[in-house]
């Protein structure tokens, strides 16, 4: 089935992509949902991400290893970054990337799916990462204790 390209699919992609400079480079799940949380202070849900993913991979913007651990953008997708950051800027890529989707023409609804309790150790390993980030700032900043996040009991 054939569907219209969604924002969370261009957000998806903003995610893996946008933090790559000249060189490809592979993301894992937590740090494509770090980057998710970065361009748009949110976190897609695992069905979102899922859908994406499929749609993504099937026509040749992203590439995924075989154990659905790594993302990365291919020649095609550097190639709709480039046109988006060149004309848009990093925070303006909704506007850049769903029309350039949607010149790729309709996405197909492929089957795609992560292992078993894979999204959901990863947005653990996020939420890691998104807290040692915030004591980081904390310290350089020298804000109150109180006002850092602690991890979870």
């Amino acid at each position: 089935m054939q569907g219209a390209w969604t924002w969370s699919d261009a957000w998806v992609f903003a995610a893996i992509a946008g933090s790559v400079n000249s060189s490809v480079r592979e993301s894992t799940l937590s740090e494509v949902l770090l980057s998710a949380d970065v361009i748009n202070h949110a976190v897609p849900t695992e069905p979102e991400f899922v859908r994406a993913i499929a749609r993504l991979s099937e026509v040749g913007v992203i590439g995924v290893s075989e154990d659905g651990g790594r993302y990365w953008p291919t020649a095609a997708g550097l190639e709709l970054r480039r046109r988006w950051r060149r004309g848009y800027g990093l925070f303006r890529w909704s506007e850049a990337l769903m029309p350039g989707l949607r010149k790729l023409g309709p996405p197909s609804d492929s089957q795609w799916s992560l292992p078993k309790g894979a999204f959901a150790r990863a947005q653990e390993e996020f939420s890691e990462q998104a807290r040692e980030r915030c004591q980081r700032l904390a310290r350089r900043r020298r804000l109150p204790r109180e006002t850092v996040p602690e991890a979870d009991a």
